[in-house]
């Protein structure tokens, strides 16, 4: 008997492969890299974030961190446009990246403390 399980590319080759398989022309679109703690998620980002400029994205900003980081920095970008983000395989699997949740961090409780924010390029302490 035989299992298959589908393999992603970690690492500077699945960035440069995610960021090329976004959709369309890249002119007058936002994106957004979410990558998590593991060792290759920043080659993965540097990788992304290198294919996505010359393909004419303006890349906003890249989160890395935990996914709690990253709810951090989203709610730091208020209501900032982004058309796409990219992610590597582990991380477009937290929750926080559903269109729901995405949705309501968009709009988020006016209670929210200001000093929550996170710069978008850098790493948690």
């Amino acid at each position: 008997m035989l299992t298959f399980r589908e393999q992603f590319s970690t690492g500077a080759d699945g960035g440069a492969q995610v960021a090329e398989a976004v959709d369309g022309e890249g002119a007058g679109r936002k994106a957004l890299i979410i990558v998590g703690e593991r060792p290759d998620d920043p080659q993965f980002a540097q990788a992304a974030r290198e294919k996505l400029e010359k393909r004419g994205f303006e890349v906003i900003g890249v989160i890395q961190g935990t996914p709690s980081d990253a709810r951090q920095a989203l709610i730091g970008l208020g209501k900032a446009e982004v058309d796409v983000i990219v992610a590597t395989d582990k991380t477009s699997k937290w929750n926080l990246l559903t269109t729901d949740e995405l949705s309501q961090l968009a709009e988020p409780d006016s209670s929210q403390d200001e000093s929550a924010e996170k710069s978008l390029d850098s790493k948690p302490p």
